[in-house]
């Protein structure tokens, strides 16, 4: 009898260690999540949820933010590239705030996919257009400098970083 309650008090036991651990990992993930969204209000707020068309005048303050987010990454990734073990944290932070006004502004849902039948004409600017599209590819190529640091996708970030430039100053 004994022994019943003890492999019953075991169970239970490994139960709500099961729970803690599922709980840890939803809040963590829910944390992640957060960060990634960025809690401050920005000018790219709420343009992922429009369905119309995102006008120049209306798009202009959340394109400056991200241009200014570019600016704090580019220098902390080159940093890491050249060794930097401590500046690592400062240029993740650099590449989620990034993040976070590329998803506010609905970039990265555009740039991902759109679905059969559904046409989403928020960019109807060619210049707005290029400007997300090198946006994105800046993110995605200081994000992989970060992964594994390498002279080529820093070259190709600088690059896309520099044409996201040129086609802001077009359509500002």
């Amino acid at each position: 009898m004994a022994d019943s309650v003890r492999s019953r008090r075991r169970g239970g036991g490994s139960m709500r260690r099961v729970s803690c651990r599922a709980l840890t990992c939803i809040l963590g993930a829910f944390t992640v999540a957060c960060g990634e969204m960025g809690g401050e209000p920005s000018a790219c707020d709420g343009l992922a949820e429009r369905r119309m068309v995102i006008t120049r005048e209306e798009y202009t303050p959340c394109a400056a933010e991200m241009i200014a987010a570019l600016h704090r990454l580019r220098p902390a990734v080159e940093e890491v590239l050249a060794g930097d073990a401590e500046a690592r944290s400062s240029a993740k932070e650099a590449l989620q705030a990034l993040r976070g006004l590329v998803r506010k502004s609905g970039v990265e849902a555009d740039t991902r996919s759109v679905r059969t039948g559904e046409l989403i004409e928020r960019w109807p600017d060619g210049r707005m257009r290029a400007f997300n599209h090198s946006v994105f590819h800046a993110l995605v190529q200081y994000g992989a400098v970060l992964q594994y640091p390498n002279e080529d996708n820093f070259r190709q970030g600088i690059k896309a970083q520099d044409d996201a430039a040129e086609f802001y100053r077009m359509f500002r």
